[in-house]
């Protein structure tokens, strides 16, 4: 039964104690007023899941998705038309690229591994804007972002060993 309610969600996660991935809290979060689309990205992380297990080529999982979302925002592109320069369409062309090995390697992951094991390095991605940032732009980080980007390591880390004692004592049962 896929997750439809956020409130519902919340009630039942604060009644048993328990907490939720933040990628799935990122996913409530955003599409808590719209529970067509709340079902929608459920029913697609569990049929890249499913897709990724029963052994479906990793790169028709991804032109697949992709092509979905091209074609979902195709309409919006041909309302709202602005040519661009050349160097608009070389960035765009570059986070295309970037955007499509990020997909790869999140189907990849995906297929590999449940969910509660790929959410913990879903922060990483601060860590690269910062590093990006400061490389391409000269973006010199204050000490609230340091403490920030430490604090991000930090819990990486500790989650990583937790559900690795997790694993163990799994498996040992």
């Amino acid at each position: 039964m896929p997750v439809t309610n956020k409130k519902q969600i919340e009630r039942m996660v604060k009644l048993c104690g328990a907490t939720l991935p933040k990628k799935f809290l990122h996913i409530l979060n955003k599409y808590e007023d719209n529970p067509e689309a709340l079902r929608d990205a459920g029913v697609a992380y569990a049929m890249v899941r499913k897709l990724g297990q029963i052994g479906e080529n990793k790169t028709y999982i991804v032109f697949f998705f992709s092509a979905f979302s091209c074609v979902v925002t195709l309409p919006y592109l041909l309302l709202a038309y602005e040519p661009m320069t050349w160097k608009q369409l070389l960035i765009l062309v570059m986070a295309g690229l970037s955007a499509a090995g990020g997909q790869f390697g999140i189907t990849s992951a995906y297929c590999y591994a449940p969910a509660k094991d790929i959410s913990v390095y879903d922060y990483t991605q601060i860590l690269f804007a910062a590093g990006l940032g400061f490389l391409l732009f000269a973006q010199i980080p204050d000490w609230m972002s340091l403490a920030g980007y430490l604090i991000i390591i930090t819990m990486g880390v500790l989650m990583f060993l937790y559900q690795r004692r997790d694993g163990e004592k799994e498996k040992s049962a």
